[in-house]
């Protein structure tokens, strides 16, 4: 996508290592409003552990 290769060109430039995570949610109907906070809480939490699982599994290395 535009705005990740925007972030990943300026770390590359700047030799500055980087990860982007991106979460991706497209199952809405009914309510959308809720469904998006309810969707919200768990693309939010999924991405913290892939980015904590990240983190931990480098300092092991």
């Amino acid at each position: 996508d535009m705005e990740s290769a925007a972030v990943a060109q300026v770390c590359v430039f700047n030799k500055i290592p980087f990860v982007i995570v991106r979460t991706i949610c497209s199952k809405l109907d009914g309510n959308q409003e809720e469904q998006y906070r309810e969707s919200l809480k768990y693309v939010v939490n999924n991405s913290l552990g892939v980015i904590e699982n990240i983190f931990t599994s480098s300092r092991t290395k």
